[in-house]
């Protein structure tokens, strides 16, 4: 420990935090902290992912096969343009 720190247990003991002089007690956020949204986040795409599937496999179904392999290549050929492009500075 240096000189003028302090640990201090948290409340509930989930961990220790570190006060300095002059500074905030930081704590690091907990997995409990973010499960409520985790398990919104993941009933809404159980309750949408059904019906988009279901309405994409019709919208498909009148496009034959050589196509529907052209429109599956275009976002990961897109996606690679984009991600080159990353590196190279905007003009």
């Amino acid at each position: 420990m240096y000189a003028g720190e302090r640990t201090e247990r948290t409340a509930g003991g989930g961990g220790e935090t570190c006060a300095f002089r002059g500074g905030k007690a930081r704590r690091g956020a907990t997995h409990a902290a973010r499960a409520p949204s985790l398990d919104e986040g993941r009933d809404l795409l159980d309750g949408v992912l059904p019906d988009e599937l279901s309405y994409e496999t019709t919208v498909l179904s009148g496009t034959g096969l050589g196509r529907q392999c052209e429109l599956a290549d275009l976002p990961t050929e897109l996606l690679g343009q984009l991600e080159g492009r990353l590196s190279v500075p905007r003009a």
